[in-house]
């Protein structure tokens, strides 16, 4: 009875933590709907009613499925009655609360075995480390909400297939996060954690540095060629090309499929006259029907395709006019991109070398300050060096 009585304390006080951090976030995205001492009250009961169930779940052995739907509905609930929210955004933000929860609690379990060897059931409930480590995901939970309550917009704008979008992805994110998590530690229990952290890190690293500088590379050289880009050189509304190529990642990961990814031949689109989405429409509908003739396809070797991507590489190199040759500092790092991506055979390579090659000579030659490098070029040349250096 005892050990029961401090382990609801604990959880109580964990739960406490929780829901205060996501009050804080719905303070500042949205406005309380009514400030007065009696809804002040009854937002307090709501909540210390929240956390006496959720401890109680916790303590007993409650299924996670079962914890995460209450967490979540009761989110919803919460962010309806109390704040000046609709119903998509009540869900949103609390869908992307329950994902970011669910990212710190794996995060304090997996860090300590990844670092330090610590055994993954010292940190569950009942071992030895769990007071440390569930105090660590209050923590890094803090960090995360931290930072989205200092982010410039205190609303999201989106269309009407925007929300839907994110709302279905906030809702079944959750428990598809848990989901594909549970089925990696039932497959490898056999695996030490140490191990298998090691495996997953650089997995993920991998393939984010891969998926992320090769859609980034491809979209603005493709963007480039359909003079797209505005006159700094950047692209307007990327972040809609980057939610798609997001979200076709994601869903052919699941599914099994190739990546479905943003590819440099969409170049042989735009010098054709595509510039909406029609093209990527209609490209869509000849690929669904191409599959009913794929045995064709397949017969077809792959040299026979060889001259339309050597065309569309021309298409790619016309861009190399706007670099300025003139400008060691720039020359040698454009140079150096553009041989590495074809001996690497890949772009997001190409891109690495660039970066690294780009900070490392305007800093030797002094002019790092002058050009006004941001911080993040730096961060990006140490990363990627440390990736070549580790992975």
């Amino acid at each position: 009875m005892k050990d029961f009585l401090i382990s609801f304390i604990l959880e109580s006080i964990v739960n406490i933590g929780e829901i205060f951090l996501f009050y804080l976030l719905l303070n500042h995205k949205f406005q309380l709907k009514k400030a007065d001492v009696s809804s002040r009250l009854k937002l307090f009961s709501f909540l210390l009613l929240q956390v006496l169930i959720l401890s109680t779940f916790n303590c007993t052995s409650t299924s996670m499925i079962v914890i995460l739907a209450f967490l979540l509905g009761t989110d919803i609930l919460f962010a309806l009655l109390f704040f000046e929210c609709s119903l998509m955004q009540s869900i949103l933000w609390s869908g992307i609360y329950a994902i970011i929860g669910l990212f710190a609690d794996y995060a304090c379990i997996l860090l300590p075995c990844a670092i330090a060897g610590v055994d993954a059931n010292a940190s569950l409930f009942g071992g030895s480390l769990h007071v440390p480590i569930t105090f660590l995901h209050l923590i890094i939970l803090a960090v995360i909400i931290l930072i989205l309550i200092h982010l410039n917009t205190k609303t999201l704008s989106f269309t009407g297939l925007q929300r839907c979008v994110y709302v279905l992805l906030s809702v079944f994110g959750t428990f598809v996060a848990y989901y594909l998590l549970s089925i990696v530690l039932h497959y490898t229990a056999g695996i030490s954690e140490k191990n298998l952290i090691d495996e997953l890190i650089l997995i993920l690293f991998a393939f984010l540095f891969v998926d992320l500088f090769d859609t980034i590379g491809t979209l603005v050289g493709v963007s480039a060629k359909a003079d797209m880009l505005d006159k700094k050189g950047k692209l307007p509304h990327i972040k809609g090309a980057l939610l798609a190529d997001a979200v076709a990642t994601t869903v052919g990961a699941i599914l099994g499929t190739s990546t479905t990814t943003t590819f440099v031949e969409s170049a042989s689109g735009v010098s054709e006259g595509g510039r909406t989405g029609l093209t990527a429409v209609t490209t869509a509908i000849l690929f669904g029907l191409s599959l009913f003739l794929s045995p064709i396809f397949l017969a077809i070797p792959s040299f026979a395709t060889a001259p339309a991507l050597v065309i569309v590489g021309l298409y790619m190199l016309s861009n190399v006019t706007n670099i300025n040759f003139t400008d060691m500092s720039e020359a040698i790092p454009a140079y150096v991109c553009i041989i590495a991506m074809p001996f690497f055979y890949s772009i997001s390579e190409g891109i690495s070398m660039g970066i690294i090659s780009y900070v490392v000579i305007n800093l030797i030659t002094g002019e790092a300050k002058d050009k006004k490098i941001s911080a993040l070029m730096y961060v990006l040349a140490i990363l990627f060096i440390l990736k070549y250096i580790f992975l």
